[in-house]
């Protein structure tokens, strides 16, 4: 191992890309700012920022149009939405009269923020020319980066719904496995890629009614930038390491990132598996859920953080030497996949 590469637990040697750190630092800032531990300091200072229900309703918006793509998209009767902080979901399942009684579920209870009034608030001030302007690069960030409508005004394709009907009817506090019920629709939005997948799909057939949906949109685990948020020296970092070698990584070249990163890497240690579609497929037929719909998103540049635009162009960069790292642990991930952000899926209790 030399200063100007990193040596795999397969004997395989990376080389560094001169200045790629540097150049993705920005992203490591990002996920500090981003992550829970500072969204709880924010709420436990009073304050809440409406950059995440408009995020959530540019996903919401583009998950109707892959149910109504699918044929997929009916009247509920009860809901739960996991992982989903504010519960800007639920309230606009509620909002367009999908679900009679929603029930929104998260780690964090942001209840004391929001208050009776806080999404209709929120649905009145997107229909205002000034909030929107406001709201305009959150929202064509958002856009861009989910694939849904990006080349069209920031503006279009939303929904917004009935802002009288903007409510949530239950919200739970703690883990997805402290979830109760019995539910005919389960929505997941940026949450599964946070937990072991094979315990979270048991779990959810658990909680949904026989021919109940379950919809889901999550980040891919080999996308150059996942959800742990691992930026190194050389392009998916964390993609084409081993948690061993992650560590040992971030031990040797980052070792001021290594505590913050802890939080991180312990998300994935409850389980080796980095999953494919193929894995949600087998996983989720395991448990009683037979798969009816599945996209992926593939967005032309990443917007979510001012990272370096275009890593698929540079002359450094090769998918062939990326996958034969990746191949050494899990041999079928594929140039697919390198290239997939998000996973939109949707499973049928059986």
């Amino acid at each position: 191992m030399t200063d100007d590469s990193f040596t795999t637990e397969f004997g395989r040697t990376i080389k560094f890309v001169p200045g790629h750190f540097k150049a993705n630092e920005p992203y490591v800032q990002y996920l500090d700012t981003h992550s829970y531990t500072h969204e709880l300091t924010t709420l436990q200072q009073g304050k809440l920022s409406w950059a995440n229900p408009v995020k959530d309703l540019v996903e919401f918006s583009g998950m109707l149009a892959f149910m109504r793509r699918f044929g997929l998209l009916r009247a509920f009767e009860t809901s739960i939405d996991l992982g989903g902080a504010e519960g800007t979901v639920s309230a606009l399942l509620r909002s367009l009269g999908l679900v009679q009684h929603t029930t929104n579920l998260d780690l964090i209870d942001f209840t004391p923020q929001t208050g009776p009034d806080y999404f209709k608030e929120f649905l009145q001030n997107m229909l205002s020319p000034g909030f929107v302007a406001e709201a305009e690069e959150v929202i064509s960030r958002a856009k861009f980066t989910f694939d849904y409508l990006p080349d069209e005004p920031y503006h279009s394709g939303l929904f917004f719904g009935r802002p009288e009907l903007a409510v949530v009817d239950r919200h739970i506090h703690g883990t997805v496995e402290s979830a109760t019920g019995s539910y005919d629709l389960i929505s997941a939005f940026s949450c599964f890629e946070h937990l072991d997948l094979d315990g979270a799909l048991a779990k959810t057939r658990s909680l949904l009614k026989p021919g109940g949906l379950f919809v889901s949109q999550n980040e891919a685990w080999y996308w150059v930038y996942n959800s742990l948020g691992v930026v190194g020296h050389f392009p998916y970092t964390a993609a084409r390491l081993t948690h061993a070698d992650i560590d040992r990584y971030l031990s040797q070249f980052h070792p001021t990132l290594v505590a913050g990163y802890r939080r991180r890497l312990e998300q994935i240690r409850q389980t080796q598996k980095r999953p494919t579609i193929k894995d949600w497929f087998d996983l989720g037929r395991k448990h009683g859920l037979r798969p009816v719909a599945v996209e992926r998103i593939m967005p032309r540049r990443h917007r979510i953080a001012p990272c370096p635009p275009d890593l698929f162009m540079k002359d450094y960069f090769d998918h062939r030497e990326v996958l034969a790292d990746i191949h050494m642990f899990e041999p079928n991930v594929s140039t697919d996949d390198l290239l997939t952000y998000a996973i939109r899926i949707a499973m049928v209790a059986v």
